[in-house]
C-alpha cells in the first residue's frame, strides 16, 4: 500500500495467499471538516446535516476587536464634553438650590427679615436672590403679628416690607406674562386701587402702625438699592412692568381730569335760578292756592 501525491491511497492489486484485491480509494478530508464531496458513497446524508448542523464543518468566528488605547481615551473625551454641555445649561436655566443652613425658604419670618437685613441675603446668587423675595412678598401679615409683639422695631418693618415690595413686583411680572392687553391693564388697574390705599394716610385693618401713630411704609430708595443686587434681567424686566404701571397711571389721571371737565361743563349749563316770569311747569300751584277768601 502507497500514498499518491495527490493525497489518495492505493492498494497493491495481486494476488495475496491465493485471493485477489482490489483497489479502494479515498479523497482526504479538508481541514475545515467533511463536506458532500469527500464522503464515501455510503455515508447517510442525514449524518453529514446534522453534523453540519452541529457546527462541526463549521465557519470561524468573528474574533472582537480589541479596544485601542486612543478609541478609550476619544469615548471618555466625548462623554466629558457632554457632561460638562449638560451641567452648563442647568447652571444657566435652573435655580440651584442652597444648602438648608444657607437661607431656607421654609423659615419662621423672624429668621427671614434678620437674614434678609444680615449677610446672608447678599451672599446668594441672583437667581436665588430672586426665589427668596418672591417667597417673602406675602409676608405682611406675619410682620404685623411680629411688630405687635414687639419682636420687630419700627425699622425692621421698614426694610422688611421695602424687600417685600420687590418680591410682589416679580409675582406681578410672572401673573401678567399670560395676559392679554386689556386683561393686563385691568390687573394693573387693581394693583394701583390697592396702592393708593397703602400710601394713603388712612389706616387700614391690614397696615403696621409705628410708634408715632402712622403706618409704616416701605422705604422706596431701599427698594431701588435692593434691584441693583438682582441679576441685569430681572432689573429689566421690572423695569418694563413699571413703564407699563406708569402708563396705566397717566391715563388714570386723563380719565380723572375728564370727568371733572365734563362735570364742570354740565354745571355751566344749567341756569342758577328760573329768570323771573318764566311759565310754571304744569300740575303747580302756588302757596296760596285753594285757601278760602
Amino acid at each position: 500500500m502507497s500514498t499518491s501525491p495527490n493525497g489518495k491511497v492505493a492498494q497493491a492489486t495481486g494476488p495475496v495467499a491465493g485471493r485477489t484485491t482490489t483497489t479502494t480509494t479515498t479523497k482526504a478530508a479538508p481541514a475545515g471538516g467533511p463536506t458532500a464531496a469527500h464522503l464515501p458513497k455510503s455515508a447517510s446524508v442525514d449524518k453529514f446535516i446534522n453534523e453540519a448542523m452541529a457546527g462541526k464543518p463549521g465557519k470561524k468566528k468573528k474574533e472582537k476587536v480589541p479596544v485601542t488605547r486612543k478609541q478609550m481615551i476619544t469615548t471618555i473625551a466625548a462623554a466629558v464634553v457632554v457632561l460638562g454641555v449638560v451641567a452648563g445649561v442647568y447652571a444657566y436655566f435652573g435655580r440651584p438650590e442652597v444648602p438648608p443652613g444657607k437661607f431656607p425658604i421654609n423659615q419662621t419670618t423672624d429668621k427671614y427679615v434678620k437674614g434678609l437685613v444680615g449677610k446672608s441675603f447678599d451672599e446668594l446668587s441672583t437667581g436665588r436672590m430672586r426665589i427668596v423675595l418672591e417667597e417673602f412678598a406675602d409676608r405682611k401679615k406675619e410682620l404685623k403679628g411680629l411688630h405687635d409683639n414687639k419682636q420687630l422695631s419700627d425699622a425692621q418693618v421698614k426694610e422688611a416690607l421695602s424687600y417685600a415690595w420687590v418680591g410682589k413686583r416679580f409675582k406681578e411680572i410672572s401673573n401678567v406674562s399670560h395676559m392679554s392687553e386689556r386683561e393686563k391693564r385691568d390687573y394693573i388697574n387693581h394693583i394701583l386701587d390697592k396702592e393708593v390705599i397703602e400710601d394713603g394716610q388712612g389706616i387700614t385693618e391690614g397696615d403696621i402702625v409705628g410708634a408715632d401713630g402712622k403706618k409704616i411704609k416701605r422705604d422706596k430708595p431701599k427698594s431701588e438699592q435692593i434691584l441693583g443686587r438682582l441679576a441685569s434681567e430681572d432689573r429689566a424686566a421690572i423695569t418694563k412692568f413699571e413703564r407699563e404701571v406708569e402708563d396705566v397711571k397717566k391715563a388714570r389721571k386723563e380719565e380723572i381730569r375728564r370727568i371733572e371737565r365734563a362735570a364742570k361743563a354740565a354745571a355751566a349749563s344749567r341756569p342758577a335760578s328760573r329768570p323771573a316770569g318764566a311759565a310754571k311747569p304744569a300740575g303747580t300751584t302756588t302757596p296760596d292756592a285753594g285757601k278760602p277768601k
